[in-house]
Order: C-alpha cells, then sequence, then structure tokens
C-alpha cells in the first residue's frame, strides 16, 4: 500500500506491505519513517 500525505505533497510517500502481519522491526521502521513516535502512533490506531 503506497499512503501519501493529504495536505504535504513534499513529503515522501510511504510504502507498506500488504501482509496479514508486520515484523515489529519493520513496523518500528515504518512508524519512523511516517515522523511519528510509538505513542502518537497509538493513539491514531485507537481514533
Amino acid at each position: 500500500m503506497r499512503l501519501l500525505h493529504p495536505k504535504d505533497t513534499a513529503r515522501q510517500p510511504l510504502t507498506i506491505p500488504d501482509h496479514p502481519t508486520l515484523k515489529p522491526g519493520l513496523l518500528r521502521k515504518l512508524i519512523r519513517d511516517a515522523q511519528l513516535d510509538v505513542e502518537e502512533f497509538r493513539r491514531l490506531l485507537r481514533a
């Protein structure tokens, strides 16, 4: 899956593998690439 920031076109797109599960290291890298910290990611998941 390729995600684009709707308001900031200068940001790099984020490519996420379309797998049923992601390994923890890959998930951490994707969170960093999205310029989030783990707590912000968790908050967004609950929203």
